[in-house]
């Protein structure tokens, strides 16, 4: 008997790193100072930021906890393209926080490019594949971005590229900014 549980204790013990790997590294913060050492460190190395924002009662983030950012893929995914922070949306911080994003709901999960800049927002529990693939979509389509704005302030942005650019940051997440894109195509092809 001892055997086997020397064995199985053996066993335990080489799966553990695998599964303390397969973990998003989140950095948990509550001041404006701290995000704002985040937003550095994501620009410093390049990477977007990745803010997840949840609520302690919120069953949906709790599951996010424990079947999405505990998947291999989503944490490699991740802890390779994302400077990875969370916030309690009701402390202190987070109340101003959420405030100033426009929060719809828990969890909303917001991406800011290494400039700063909120690029996508994801709202509510989403599956690791189906996450990986919008995080994907937001790093890709974010290349895109970049390349039709500086078009667009060059003044050489053609009428069917305009329409890709926002077709691209509609995907992205952003209607927001996407219908004032919109509005203004609009304006000038009339």
């Amino acid at each position: 008997m001892s055997i086997l549980k020397s064995y199985g204790l053996s066993l335990l013990l080489c799966l553990l790193p695998a599964g303390i790997r397969a973990q998003v590294k989140f950095i948990e913060v509550s001041t404006l100072q701290e995000m704002e050492a985040m937003q550095k460190k994501a620009s410093d190395q390049m990477l977007m930021l990745f803010v997840d924002v949840y609520a302690t009662w919120c069953g949906p983030c709790k599951m996010m906890d424990q079947q999405v950012y505990t998947d291999p893929a989503v944490a490699d995914y991740m802890n390779t393209h994302f400077v990875n922070v969370r916030l309690d949306g009701e402390s202190e911080y987070g109340m101003q926080y959420v405030t100033e994003q426009q929060l719809e709901g828990y969890p909303t999960m917001y991406v800011f490019s290494d400039e700063g800049e909120r690029i996508s927002n994801i709202l509510g529990f989403k599956p690791a594949e189906e996450l990986v693939a919008s995080l994907k979509t937001t790093l890709e389509g974010y290349q895109s971005v970049k390349k039709y704005r500086a078009l667009h302030a060059q003044g050489n942005l053609e009428a069917e590229a305009f329409a890709d650019y926002i077709a691209v940051v509609r995907k992205m997440g952003n209607p927001e900014q996407a219908d004032l894109l919109a509005d203004e195509y609009m304006e000038e092809v009339m």
